[in-house]
């Protein structure tokens, strides 16, 4: 994984089952990743990119609900190199990173494995 302006990219989980940080071709041909956060209140990011890169679903499980479900609707419909963009460096709270952040550096894990 990247690491953010903020610097604290989590790694991929390694676990059982589904385990973050794991790509899985779903049905309707979009990459569905999970990536457990690293130095934030939220634990885990879900999303999907379409073979194009563009983010059709992102959910995040834990951390601030509003502003969370905000940046998931911005989020939808756009390419992932851009919300990276937008969101790297985001700081909460003196953390050094936040759930944007950490949002960021999983789209770019992400993009990193689909491109090789």
């Amino acid at each position: 994984m990247t690491r953010s302006a903020a610097g604290l990219c989590a790694l991929p989980h390694s676990g059982a089952d589904e385990s973050p940080g794991q790509f899985r071709l779903r049905k309707d041909f979009k990459m569905h990743y999970r990536y457990k956060t690293k130095g934030t209140c939220s634990k885990y990011i879900d999303f999907d990119l379409d073979e194009n890169g563009i983010i059709t679903d992102v959910s995040f499980m834990g951390g601030c609900n509003g502003n969370l479900q905000g940046i998931s609707r911005l989020s939808i419909g756009r390419h992932a190199d851009e919300i990276a963009a937008i969101l790297q460096g985001v700081n909460c709270n003196g953390r050094g990173t936040s759930c944007p952040d950490q949002f960021a550096c999983a789209l770019k894990g992400a993009l990193e494995e689909i491109s090789g």
